[in-house]
């Protein structure tokens, strides 16, 4: 989801707008948010890139308390003061903090330029926004290509994405296979529930000493059971444990899920190849992700 604001009119060589909107939106515009290679980019320069590239933008969600004190946690505003302090750098205030959460938590759409900006800012992805962003300006700074007087946030996408692409070779692949070749294993599981640990233990016993198959157990008892494919690191901490220690065809001991039991039997584990469709699609984001840390590693932030 992108969001839409109204754009300031004229654009010069460092990336700021000149703009032509009076009070609070005025004072939100031209903050800086980040400096590189002698540039400053200001919020208004933000917008304009996230409407233009369409870049997603999470906003919160669930119950207002419940999202504002994630906020505060988030941003590590513990104290009142902390949280004070925070906004004022930002030029907002806790009543419009609240206002936006509001707005957010509810699906109700800004009815003003202020609010849709407010609400940008003050989104869950502002962060990851704002890194996107400065990545985007970092590769063209960096670059041969210089950002002229009339920036096209559609051209600095595509020196962006043509910098990323650059950098993801074979020889990157490998190596970064090398380095976390267990975590990109994926395991075939079959999973079975249980409502308690009497019947979970039943069921493992069926399986380990009687032989039985681990789906006629689950048909015959009509217990829910799931079939997957999942990646080794994003299994849960107790799954990784459990399922690291078995063999293809073996089945876990009962595993406490909290108000429910878990049996899980490992079929088969497809090791990490290149030439993988999934793996070198997951490679390549780990490529990417190195990139943009180069990219960031000269950029000044304004706010922390």
């Amino acid at each position: 989801m992108a969001w839409f604001i109204c754009q300031p009119r004229k654009k010069c060589a460092t990336l700021r707008f000149e703009l032509n909107t009076k009070g609070t939106t005025a004072e939100l515009f031209v903050q800086p948010m980040f400096a590189i290679g002698g540039q400053t980019t200001t919020l208004a320069d933000v917008v304009m890139a996230v409407n233009t590239l369409q870049l997603p933008v999470t906003k919160a969600r669930g119950e207002f308390a419940s999202a504002l004190r994630a906020f505060r946690y988030r941003h590590g505003l513990v104290s009142a003061d902390d949280c004070q302090r925070w906004l004022a750098k930002r030029r907002v205030t806790y009543e419009v903090l609240c206002a936006s959460i509001r707005r957010q938590t509810s699906d109700h759409a800004a009815t003003t330029e202020y609010e849709a900006i407010v609400d940008l800012l003050l989104a869950d992805s502002w962060d990851q926004v704002l890194r996107s962003v400065a990545a985007r300006v970092a590769a063209n700074v960096s670059g041969s290509a210089h950002l002229g007087s009339e920036c096209d946030w559609s051209i600095i996408d595509r020196r962006y994405a043509q910098k990323l692409a650059k950098n993801r070779t074979v020889e990157t692949r490998a190596r970064l296979l090398r380095q976390t070749r267990q975590s990109l294993r994926r395991l075939e599981i079959v999973q079975l529930e249980f409502d308690n640990a009497d019947a979970a233990n039943e069921a493992w016993c069926c399986v380990t000493v009687d032989g039985s198959d681990p789906e006629l157990v689950a048909r015959e008892a009509r217990l829910p059971i799931t079939m997957a494919v999942r990646w080794f690191d994003s299994l849960k901490d107790e799954e990784r444990r459990a399922l690291g220690a078995l063999k293809p065809g073996q089945l876990s001991r009962p595993i406490d899920a909290g108000g429910r039991w878990l049996l899980l039997g490992l079929r088969r584990i497809i090791e990490a190849a290149l030439g993988d469709v999934d793996v070198d699609r997951r490679l390549d984001g780990a490529c990417d992700e190195e990139t943009i840390e180069e990219l960031l590693r000269d950029v000044v932030w304004s706010l922390s």
